[in-house]
């Protein structure tokens, strides 16, 4: 994906190409090119640590293409150990290799990436199981957390990490990104030992279809604030960040954020299916990031806009067209913009512009599961 640096003293960012202004974007700043309209280019960036998406002129953007590397994929970054370390200067987090990989914000470290899944599919395959149509609903999902080798290690969950920012967990909570681990342990031990093993990092997790578990550093449960901010650190960061490369460890993050729609498609709302209600990989999209940013709040945040749906009108969903689908959608978002989901008017945009952009589908009955595909 290209990279671009901000050359104006300062740069509107935008809700949309000639749009309202979003924020201002400063002379030196990084951009990452998801797209481009005419003279506008759609942009991903951080302010304040916190990933924006919107449009920007493109006659005040310099970009320059990412060099090839070899195999059609980024190179897996060098380990750490004691003669070659990660190091900090300037606020600046710096790889044995002498790469910055990511900088300081508040209590850590934060990088957008530079991998996005669509980046990566292009020259990799899609994992069995995963569908086209649960893809284009991860990637919409994705644009508003990070890219496959995202880390943040500043906020309340003191480590999040890959395109859905699986976290350590809040306080002394279990967090999904043991269950991530998991996945990549079972997959390939090897890896698992590259990685983290090797530093001491290990995982428990209730059950092999848990979500959540917890990490182990040196053989205790890191099950306190205290204790989970050693990951906060510059080498935990880096050596998350490392395995982001690996396509053993993309892999298992695609199969990781399509298998967390199977924890809230089958649910039931008002009598039916969170499947009944919404079809469509837009309306999909939108479950699946309030899913992964308030989890508890689904379906109870589908349950509103349900009531608020207008009579007089057909209330089976099986016999409902785009239109219906569309009109619960719109008070879907309307419903979230009530939560205390991170900005979730933005979130909402920023899964809107794939559909008008074509490539999430709003029709209803667009979005296709496995079981599905497969007719089982």
């Amino acid at each position: 994906m290209p990279e671009g640096t901000v050359t104006a003293t300062n740069l509107n960012l935008r809700d949309a190409p000639a749009g309202a202004i979003l924020d201002l974007l400063e002379n030196g700043a990084s951009v990452s090119v998801l797209g481009t309209q005419g003279e506008w280019l759609r942009v991903s960036t951080t302010i304040d640590g916190q990933i924006r998406l919107g449009w920007v002129s493109a006659q005040f953007v310099h970009v320059v293409a990412p060099p090839p590397a070899a195999g059609g994929g980024n190179p897996v970054p060098p380990p750490d150990d004691i003669a070659h370390p990660v190091t900090v200067q300037d606020g600046k987090a710096i790889a044995p290799d002498g790469q910055v990989f990511a900088h300081s914000f508040q209590l850590g470290f934060f990088t957008l990436g530079s991998t996005s899944l669509v980046d990566w599919l292009t020259v990799n395959p899609t994992p069995a199981g995963v569908t086209p149509s649960m893809v284009r609903t991860v990637r919409a999902c994705s644009l508003n957390e990070g890219k496959l080798e995202a880390i943040n290690s500043y906020d309340n969950a003191f480590l999040s990490f890959g395109m859905l920012q699986w976290t350590a967990g809040t306080d002394g909570d279990a967090g999904e990104l043991a269950a991530l681990l998991a996945l990549l342990k079972s997959t390939d031990a090897d890896a698992f030992q590259t990685y983290f093993r090797r530093y001491g990092l290990d995982i428990r997790v209730s059950s092999a279809a848990s979500p959540t578990g917890v990490l182990l550093l040196n053989g205790t449960p890191l099950d306190s604030a205290g204790l989970k901010s050693q990951l906060r650190a510059a080498p935990w960061c880096y050596r998350f960040w490392r395995a982001g490369h690996d396509d053993v460890m993309r892999r298992c993050e695609l199969i990781h954020a399509a298998a967390r729609i199977e924890q809230f498609h089958q649910k039931h709302v008002a009598g039916l299916t969170v499947a009944d209600w919404l079809s469509s990989e837009y309306g999909i999209a939108l479950v699946l990031d309030e899913h992964v940013n308030r989890p508890g709040h689904v379906p109870g945040t589908l349950q509103t806009a349900i009531d608020n749906l207008p009579g007089p009108g057909d209330p089976d969903p099986a016999n409902w067209t785009d239109v219906q689908e569309r009109q619960l959608i719109g008070l879907y978002i309307e419903a979230r913009d009530n939560t205390n989901m991170t900005n979730p008017k933005l979130r909402a945009a920023n899964i809107t512009h794939c559909v008008h952009d074509g490539v999430l589908s709003a029709k209803r009955g667009s979005f296709v599961t496995a079981a599905a595909a497969t007719g089982v």
